[in-house]
């Protein structure tokens, strides 16, 4: 009974956070790439049923953030979180899928959802860097009824 209440207090967490960030008016590519790492996150760590191959689901968004870290000279956090995120969920992929461990699998296991803990911390230093590049450069209303804003 508490998981579930856990699962569906985390799923309306998201699900405000998106709400939120229609009502403020976040720029288009910065919603979408936050609802969907939410979703992933949501199923990741709260899914009902998670798989080791199911962390696949979390390369697009973990690449994206890899790439946004690197292009930008000025975040070195995002960079170095990001950086570790990925390398450690290609390393996690490549000891689940080609080694086959025997002994400590638990602990092979285990490091996923560390890591997606990880991309959670990388997804909120890229999110706070975007709303406030986004609060920077204010859209005017005929870019918010095209939805390039």
């Amino acid at each position: 009974m508490w998981w579930t209440i856990l699962e569906v207090t985390a799923g309306a967490l998201a699900a405000a956070i998106c709400f939120l960030g229609t009502i403020r008016h976040w720029p288009r590519a910065t919603l979408l790439l936050g609802a969907m790492s939410l979703a992933i996150v949501w199923m990741l760590l709260f899914g009902p049923a998670t798989e080791a191959a199911t962390y696949v689901l979390i390369a697009v968004p973990s690449a994206y953030l890899l790439i946004a870290g690197w292009s930008d000279v000025s975040q070195s956090a995002l960079r170095v979180v990001s950086t570790l995120t990925y390398l450690g969920f290609v390393s996690a992929h490549i000891l689940n899928s080609w080694f086959p461990i025997k002994r400590n699998v638990y602990l092979v296991h285990a490091i996923q959802p560390c890591l997606t803990l990880c991309f959670c911390a990388a997804l909120f230093v890229w999110w706070k860097r975007q709303l406030l590049n986004g609060a920077k450069q204010p859209c005017s209303a005929s870019d918010r009824s095209e939805l390039q804003c």
